[in-house]
């Protein structure tokens, strides 16, 4: 099957990642820019001849186009963070507006509370944050820190608490946020692999790890970028753990409170053997298994069995 694309470039080096991955494997690289005006757009869309639509969710630029269902082939659109497209309707009304087939979502635990906040009958597909092995890798670097946290801390409980505790001791580093020019991807990397213990992320707050009856959690690229830096995560339980084969005291930390966090945290530490043991079971299941060209090549897949 021949399929287009329909995004734009991103600010996030490994979002750009994923969606040109994507391009590639759906129209050779040739995609209609987002970014562009909305009647050259449409004037692109109107002269496709291709038998499916992929559409990068992009909120303000997708609601002022007409309607893709115009077109009448599927429709594919990415939901993107699935568990940030829950709680109010606007991804909701563009699936309905634009009569959107499929749905690619970043976390698959996630299909069921989706299935109840969308309604009607879709498709759902799987891509799951991917890491580059050329940047996202072992650099033997010296474990200077025994714990590190990446990423924005004001809306972020576990990470803006942990900050606090761990601010004034030396054995704790605050990765800087990836600002390029001033700091690459590479510095990020190597940052977490100066640590032997890392924070995977974690839920903006209680209320966003579930909708309805449905557990959704938070799924971050940290889940995959801290074991494939060869540093152990710690994490709180968070969506598709179970379906990308994470487990507490195997592969990953699990904590559900600070009292657990410290305990857990203490022991690895003094247990030099256990903390290696799950650092590299990490570092192996996403090496061999989390590319991004493999998730890339899983969707394929997925997209080749449903519309054949």
């Amino acid at each position: 099957m021949k399929g287009a694309m329909l995004y734009k470039k991103h600010y996030s080096i490994l979002q750009n990642m994923m969606m040109d991955g994507v391009c590639d494997a759906i129209s050779e690289g040739k995609y209609i820019d987002l970014s562009k005006n909305t009647k050259s757009i449409e004037n692109e869309l109107d002269k496709l001849d291709v038998d499916y639509l992929f559409v990068w969710y992009f909120k303000e630029e997708i609601e002022k186009l007409k309607p893709l269902s115009r077109l009448e082939i599927p429709i594919i659109m990415t939901s993107d963070d699935s568990w940030g497209r829950l709680f109010n309707n606007d991804f909701k009304n563009q699936v309905d507006y634009h009569g959107v087939d499929g749905i690619v979502l970043q976390t698959k635990c996630t299909k069921d509370a989706f299935d109840e906040y969308l309604g009607g009958t879709h498709n759902f597909l799987w891509l799951p944050w991917g890491i580059d092995p050329n940047i996202m890798k072992d650099y033997k670097e010296k474990k200077i820190w025994d714990f590190s946290i990446s990423g924005k801390f004001s809306q972020y409980k576990y990470r803006r608490e942990l900050h606090n505790i761990f601010s004034n001791k030396n054995n704790y580093h605050r990765i800087p946020r990836l600002l390029p020019p001033s700091r690459s991807w590479k510095d990020y990397a190597i940052d977490i692999n100066k640590s032997k213990i890392s924070l995977g992320g974690c839920s903006q707050s209680d209320s966003t790890l579930y909708y309805n009856n449905h557990f959704i959690g938070e799924t971050f690229a940290k889940t995959l970028e801290i074991p494939a830096c060869n540093t152990c995560m710690i994490n709180i339980n968070f969506a598709d753990k179970e379906q990308l084969r994470f487990k507490d005291g195997v592969n990953f930390i699990q904590f559900n409170n600070l009292k657990e966090f410290f305990k857990k945290i203490d022991y690895y530490l003094n247990d030099k053997d256990e903390l290696e043991r799950i650092t590299k079971n990490g570092y192996n299941l996403v090496k061999a298994n989390y590319t991004v060209g493999k998730q890339i090549n899983k969707l394929m897949k997925q997209m080749e069995n449903i519309y054949g």
